[in-house]
């Protein structure tokens, strides 16, 4: 399910842009997907980056909501196709070791299909949890985006022999600018010398960050990428093991369902502070939640 990938490694390919501020002069390291750096799991808690069952990235925005991408709840792996099995979208996260089932999903925003969905967890099952922040307004061209996300961190090569993507599941970041914009979705373009300007898998997160590097809230999820080359001879599905490189990437952008998303989250009461929906249940059980 995993539809565009960052990677670990030296800063090979990267490249630095520079601007003149009043507090002074900014520069900002512009990553390829080989040299995303992996995400502390303190970091990962603290910013709530979780994984689903479907393979998909998402963040936990409150105790109870967990946002991202419309595909990755679907039996088809297509925007707005049918709702896969609440049980086959477990969530998990490395800061944790619970793995929670959903109660719903709240999907399908706008007649265009917006990749965006939100999943209900019920009951707070991975207890305290930040609250985080999204972005007001739209992205732009000139603005920074830091993204989250698991996949592939080394691409296929032609050999010989032939050597398969490489992933291990971690979460990678990396920093990047799009080329084109929109209310409803923006681009990231190859970057630095070769590789494409992104950071995370389907799902995972792209948050606005400052000059200084403060992230200021989510912006988007990452949607799609499109292939540039894979390993000749080789089969097409699935598509990212045999990729050699990517073009461009996609993010659904979340400013025109932003009201709704805000709305939507403050459902959610604690049944047991602290604990489990259960009240008494073990933190290594994996609980499946009822709707109520």
């Amino acid at each position: 399910m995993a539809a565009a990938f960052v990677g670990l490694g030296s800063a090979a390919g990267a490249q630095t842009v520079c601007r003149d501020t009043p507090e002074g002069r900014v520069c900002t390291l512009q990553q390829p997907i080989v040299a995303g750096a992996i995400v502390p799991v303190q970091t990962q808690q603290d910013l709530g980056l979780v994984t689903l069952g479907s393979g998909c990235s998402g963040t936990l925005v409150n105790r109870f909501w967990v946002l991202t991408a419309d595909h990755c709840v679907t039996t088809n792996g297509a925007v707005n196709g049918p709702s896969a099995p609440l049980a086959n979208v477990q969530i998990t996260a490395a800061w944790s070791a619970r793995s929670v089932t959903p109660t719903r999903f709240v999907r399908n925003w706008g007649g265009a299909g917006l990749d965006v969905a939100l999943i209900f967890l019920g009951a707070g099952d991975f207890g305290k949890s930040n609250v985080q922040l999204f972005f007001v307004g739209d992205v732009d061209t000139s603005m920074t985006l830091t993204k989250f996300g698991r996949g592939i961190f080394a691409y296929a090569s032609a050999g010989p022999p032939p050597t398969p993507a490489q992933q291990d599941g971690q979460y990678r970041t990396a920093v990047f600018t799009p080329s084109a914009a929109s209310s409803t979705s923006y681009t990231l373009p190859v970057n630095g010398s070769s590789q494409v300007g992104n950071g995370g898998d389907s799902g995972g997160p792209d948050l606005v960050t400052a000059p200084n590097g403060i992230l200021v809230g989510i912006a988007g999820v990452q949607s799609t990428c499109v292939a540039a080359g894979r390993v000749p001879g080789t089969p097409n599905p699935p598509l990212w093991t045999w990729v050699t490189a990517i073009s461009s990437c996609n993010s659904a952008a979340i400013s025109t369902a932003r009201f709704d998303i805000v709305t939507i989250i403050q459902e959610g009461r604690i049944p047991c502070p602290d604990s489990s929906a259960a009240c008494a249940v073990a933190e290594t059980t994996s609980l499946t939640l009822m709707l109520r």
